[in-house]
């Protein structure tokens, strides 16, 4: 985003910072009194003027921002000013906002608000069949497509597909195949997104029903405003050996794990340019040269984002399937007299491995 800091220039900062705690007190830090008498060794950034400190946290992201705002008071205040915020939302936000006809921007009490709100994970439009959101850490925009937005051949018969609402999934609904020969989807979108690199990802899942997709890779599909084009092949069954053999000259696609049991499968990475109003992509995912049936695949839609907001969630324990949908997991403590304190925060255990408890696991 414009104004943001190099990293040379954000490292100063931070060092700065940094010896504005070790120097001064949180009364010379913070609340900086006046005194005529105090020396030049002992100011420090906490002794600026609120709107000074403001116009440097605005060349910050906003995990910077969060953190330095734990610095002092008046770091902590000036991390409030909407000047900051203005130039952490992209330049229109707006239009995001009027994508909801249940939003009235006028219930924001400050830009701070606006960003928290835009984080919200998805915020869903054109009839829930697509959302997006902002990344809490750096103000990227993520779009994202749900099944029910993307041309998936049979998917209207019972025979081939069903659908179903899965709390851990994007959308209401999700796609789960039963079982086709010709496995085709494809979609397209036509978007306005803030200059820089974005990365292109299916969201599928495996079902413990998987099969059928081991003798031949799926083909993806990428192309952005008719001009640059991606085809990546894969397996999407990755417990054979096959799965780990060359295919042919195309680059394989990475897939990551992320929350749930849910995986992302990139497909391509494009830029937008400075001045570029809008992208139109087209996408596609296809199986069927081989002629296999296959099942068990579900299918959450597609996503975009930054592609530096990408962060691979923990290993999990490969999830089962319930009939009411997706579940992780139960967390077994050591002992039959473990217990937990008072002030512990249940909802943070993800990704736990059954009978053991492992700090590292937790977000």
């Amino acid at each position: 985003m414009e104004g943001m800091l190099t990293n040379m220039e954000r490292s100063e900062l931070e060092m700065g910072i940094h010896d504005g705690l070790q120097e001064g007190s949180d009364n010379s830090v913070g609340d900086y009194s006046g005194d005529k008498e105090q020396s030049s060794q002992d100011a420090s950034l906490g002794d600026l003027p609120e709107h000074c400190i403001a116009a440097i946290l605005s060349c910050l992201s906003p995990r910077e921002v969060s953190r330095v705002a734990c610095v002092c008071r008046s770091f902590r205040a000036a991390s409030n000013f909407d000047s900051v915020w203005e130039h952490i939302l992209p330049p229109k936000y707006k239009d995001l906002l009027a994508l909801d006809p249940e939003i009235d921007p006028t219930q924001f009490a400050s830009k701070k608000e606006v960003f928290d709100h835009l984080c919200n994970f998805p915020l869903v439009f054109e009839k829930k069949t697509q959302g997006f959101w902002l990344d809490r850490e750096t103000g990227g925009v993520c779009l994202s497509i749900s099944a029910k937005g993307i041309t998936i051949i049979w998917s209207t018969t019972p025979e081939y597909w069903d659908w179903f609402h899965d709390p851990n999934s994007l959308f209401p609904e999700v796609a789960r195949l039963k079982h086709v020969c010709w496995f085709e989807a494809k979609g397209e979108i036509k978007w306005s997104l803030p200059p820089g690199k974005y990365t292109f990802s299916w969201r599928l899942f495996l079902d413990h029903q998987l099969s059928g997709w081991r003798q031949a890779p799926a083909t993806f599909n990428l192309s952005k405003n008719e001009e640059e084009f991606f085809q990546r092949k894969c397996y999407i069954d990755q417990s054979h050996e096959y799965s780990r053999r060359q295919v042919g000259d195309f680059t394989l696609p990475t897939f990551r794990d992320v929350e749930n049991g849910w995986r992302e499968y990139d497909v391509g990475e494009f830029e937008v340019e400075e001045g570029e109003d809008s992208c139109f992509l087209k996408f596609s995912m296809l199986a069927f040269e081989v002629g296999c049936w296959k099942s068990g695949l579900i299918m959450d839609g597609v996503v975009v984002r930054p592609t530096n907001t990408i962060r691979e969630s923990p290993q999990a324990e490969t999830n089962q399937r319930s009939e009411s949908g997706f579940h992780t997991p139960e967390f077994q403590p050591e002992g039959p007299d473990f217990q937990f304190p008072e002030d512990f925060d249940h909802t943070m255990i993800r990704y736990v491995l059954p009978g053991r408890y492992d700090p590292n696991h937790f977000f």
